[in-house]
């Protein structure tokens, strides 16, 4: 993302490059909608295929998401670290419940 694409951002990322956990929301330029939405997109895809991630980390990362509504825009991996999965099916929908959490905030938001 560039200056010249957004009129507002607010972005959070952990500390610790362990956590995989980031959100990043984004008030785009009119005209600079489709731009926002694909650098967004393109982040995501770097960080679920290109990016080592740490075994327990890898459902989280999965699950993200790109939300979009009125000219808003949100880069989502959040939720609980799952820690009593036995299998990938179990953590993978664990990871989903988890990303739903912010993808109701996000729309309630717009209700």
């Amino acid at each position: 993302l560039t200056k010249d694409m957004y009129d507002e951002i607010v972005a959070e990322a952990p500390i610790i490059s362990f956590h995989p956990d980031r959100l990043v929301a984004v008030k785009a330029k009119k005209g600079k909608e489709s731009e926002v939405k694909r650098a967004l997109e393109d982040a995501l895809t770097v960080m679920k295929e290109q990016q080592i991630q740490y075994p327990v980390n890898v459902a989280k990362v999965n699950a993200g998401k790109v939300l979009e509504k009125d000219g808003y825009y949100c880069f989502m991996i959040l939720g609980q670290t799952d820690d009593t999965s036995e299998n990938d099916n179990d953590a993978a929908k664990f990871a989903e419940k988890q990303i739903d959490i912010g993808v109701k905030a996000f729309d309630n938001y717009f209700a």
